[in-house]
């Protein structure tokens, strides 16, 4: 059962960690594991490859502000699990969570990612603004440590993004609960 409000932005740090985490780069709380569904797109170098809706528990998101680290050896790891005929990039980023519930009771049957059923995107928020490119799978052409200027940094960035007075207010009623 999810106890952290999955539907608010949050920032979102990749780590490489085994285990738990660090403690949350913007407040020093604990992160707690949850499993959510995340949008993940891909790239090869400069052209957009295909884009995919991972499940999973690779996200710790903190309970006292909104913050997610996830952590980056997990998701290239699902990812490493291509199907023949998928474009999976070398490179990939989280864009958000997928939010299932706010997908309306009668579009339910209906695929996801279509016009008549948009995708429920609760984007991430990038410590560096948005991503211009997504980390690097391992074994591929490049790894976390060598990716170019304007990639998600794996710890995060010096110059973080404060959250807004909506997201703190948010937050605290959070942490309340």
């Amino acid at each position: 059962m999810t106890t952290i409000d999955q539907t608010i932005r949050r920032e979102c740090f990749i780590h490489s960690f085994a285990g738990r985490p660090e403690p949350c780069p913007n407040c020093g709380a604990a992160p707690k594991q949850e499993r959510a569904t995340y949008m993940i797109a891909t790239r090869q170098g400069k052209r957009i490859a295909d884009s995919f809706v991972l499940g999973g528990d690779f996200g710790w998101f903190c309970p006292a502000c909104p913050t997610i680290v996830i952590n980056g050896d997990r998701v290239s790891e699902m990812l490493g699990f291509g199907k023949q005929g998928w474009n999976i990039g070398s490179e990939w980023a989280p864009l958000g969570l997928v939010d299932l519930d706010a997908v309306p009771e009668s579009k339910r049957h209906l695929p996801l990612g279509t016009d008549d059923n948009p995708y429920p995107l609760v984007e991430f928020i990038h410590p560096d603004g948005e991503p211009e490119g997504p980390p690097a799978l391992p074994g591929r052409a490049k790894n976390l440590s060598e990716r170019p200027a304007g990639f998600l940094k794996p710890g995060g960035s010096k110059e973080r993004r404060k959250p807004n007075k909506k997201e703190r207010s948010r937050a605290q009623k959070a942490r309340r609960r």
